[in-house]
């Protein structure tokens, strides 16, 4: 704590004996990140930190974070809102480690979901950042060191393979069929129909201020489908039971809001979903379920995951 203290107050220019009042919010089971909460000057800051020297998935999403709030966020966020950002706190390497935003003067969603109206309104925002990248060039402000399809398609790949002579053990056999034969595809679909993403799109990242959503951690952003996303909101954040009921909807919804500007046949959409679902949205299912069965503490939530995954890869497989 003595250490991010000391780094803050080099970011920020300002004597060691300033005060600073730094807490740290506990984790959830899964995060990839520490958070921290300090005040100065009567403003209120988050510090998110990496832990950088380790070689593994979080080493990576951080240096994917830091470019996005270093190098892309100005063209983010003029279409959609963000946290505004203050700067990289940097270790005695001169490496970043961490980045201070501010705190957002509300609360993030609660994950029992009823009201969908919040979905919907959530999409209404994200879908002008979709719209605004829709099937444009944008290698030139996409970090290819460290983005998210390195993350996903290498990092926790390696990390489910670490396992693989359990998995057995896991899944029936349906799913581990399923997840074999997904784990071990290389897709390249081209660049029909794909856009500007934020990659983890799920109500533990966004924040209602004032019937606004506010988006939050940008460590896998992306060039990818834009339903992507829509399918990440739906499957991480609504129950089993709502999922169902409100799916189709929900789709058909994000659907009429591209085609006020682009056009998607409802076809496309479709070939769309059933990519996203065997790709992207399958690692990540696969990596939770597996690191949740070997976690001391389970987190519930992910059987809840698994369940909303399957039934939307029936509707579109």
């Amino acid at each position: 704590m003595d250490i991010i203290k000391n780094d803050i107050l080099k970011l920020f220019d300002l004597n060691e004996n300033i005060m600073l009042n730094i807490s740290k919010i506990d984790n959830l089971i899964n995060n990839t990140s520490n958070i921290y909460n300090f005040d100065h000057n009567n403003k209120n800051y988050i510090c998110k930190t990496y832990d950088i020297d380790k070689i593994d998935t979080r080493k990576y999403m951080g240096a994917n974070e830091f470019y996005f709030y270093t190098n892309f966020v100005k063209y983010v966020e003029n279409i959609i809102k963000v946290p505004k950002f203050y700067g990289l706190i940097k270790n005695n390497k001169n490496e970043p480690y961490g980045l201070i935003l501010e705190k957002l003067n509300s609360h993030k969603i609660n994950y029992n979901i009823i009201d969908v109206n919040i979905i919907y309104n959530i999409i209404d925002h994200i879908s002008k950042l979709h719209i605004f990248y829709w099937n444009k060039n944008i290698d030139d402000i996409l970090n290819y060191e460290n983005n998210s399809e390195f993350i996903i398609n290498k990092k926790i790949k390696y990390d489910i393979q670490i396992h693989f002579h359990n998995i057995k053990h896991i899944f029936d056999d349906n799913l581990y069929n399923i997840f074999n034969v997904q784990l071990n595809k290389n897709h390249d679909h081209g660049p029909k129909n794909k856009t500007l993403i934020h990659g983890s799109l799920k109500t533990d990242n966004v924040i209602i201020v004032n019937d606004i959503p506010y988006f939050i951690d940008w460590s896998i952003y992306n060039y990818g489908y834009g339903v992507q996303d829509i399918l990440f909101l739906i499957i991480f954040s609504l129950e089993y039971s709502i999922l169902i009921l409100n799916y189709e909807h929900i789709l058909n919804y994000y659907l009429l809001e591209i085609n006020k500007f682009h056009n998607y046949p409802l076809k496309s959409l479709k070939e769309d979903i059933k990519k996203s679902l065997e790709d992207f949205i399958a690692h990540s299912i696969m990596g939770l379920y597996i690191k949740n069965h070997y976690s001391k503490v389970k987190n519930n939530k992910i059987d809840n995951y698994l369940k909303n995954f399957l039934f939307l890869l029936e509707q579109y497989s």
